[in-house]
């Protein structure tokens, strides 16, 4: 290719991508959009780099560097203020928390099947799965044994909603009833949304763990409505925006 059809190239492309910023600045109603100046780019970028943060690939539960740290069906991940990082480490029963450096240590777990109360590698998560972070940054946990589990920033894990065993019961804390609690998200008031899949049900749970169903029932489905009229099949995700809407993933479907 020959520099000047590059450069003309380039322009084209940036010129697109001006027009593109400007409708979607237009779209939502922005008045003041200000004449850009494009100048060419050689060469035009072509994306993000990929790189390995941390995880040698192998399967185990080393702790260390990048390099030398390695997991065993890592799930789920969230990031806290200072820029650490918390994995459900579904396999090693783990909760690993990676530094912005990429050194990782385990935050929670004793490494067996088991949840049970305490701090750090003396309490014990049974199979982690979802993970998210409240404004105070405590962590909210879901197991396989679908408990709700809430870690403080010391690393104190204690109950904080679902009882053993499978159902549907809303209720106060341990009195409520999850079956696989797979996607967990909070808002801007630390209210925690669980995405319980084979409930097909999102669930809120309030910072005192009340537990209520926020929409979906016992039919599995694809139906739109509002609170219990809708239907999910399989609900396995979920994310939430800076307008509080909920975003759920469920099979072929967002």
């Amino acid at each position: 290719m020959s520099t000047a059809y590059k450069s003309t190239y380039t322009l084209a492309y940036l010129f697109l991508t001006v027009l593109a910023i400007n409708a979607i600045s237009c779209k939502k109603g922005n008045p003041s959009l200000t004449p850009l100046v494009v100048k060419p780019v050689d060469p035009v970028p072509t994306g993000l780099f990929v790189s390995t943060f941390s995880g040698s690939g192998a399967q185990g539960s080393a702790n260390g560097d990048a390099a030398s740290t390695s997991y065993y069906y890592p799930q789920d991940i969230v990031a806290d203020k200072s820029g650490n990082f918390y994995v459900t480490d579904f396999n090693n029963n783990f909760i690993r928390k990676i530094t912005p450096a990429g050194v990782s240590s385990v935050f929670v777990g004793t490494g067996k099947v088991e949840t049970i109360t305490g701090i750090g590698t003396a309490a014990g998560v049974a199979h982690p799965i979802a993970i998210t972070i409240d404004s105070k940054e405590n962590l909210y946990v879901s197991d396989i044994g679908n408990h709700i589990l809430k870690i403080s920033k010391a690393g104190e894990l204690t109950f904080f909603a679902g009882g053993d065993g499978v159902g549907t019961t809303d209720g106060m804390g341990a009195l409520a009833r999850f079956n696989t609690p797979s996607g967990l998200t909070a808002d801007t008031n630390d209210n925690i949304y669980v995405a319980d899949e084979n409930n097909s049900r999102i669930r809120k749970i309030t910072p005192t763990g009340l537990v209520t169903t926020l929409a979906g029932n016992a039919t599995q489905g694809k139906t739109d409505g509002l609170g219990t009229a809708a239907s999910f099949k399989l609900p396995r995700h979920i994310a939430i925006d800076n307008k509080g809407s909920l975003y759920v993933s469920k099979q072929a479907m967002i």
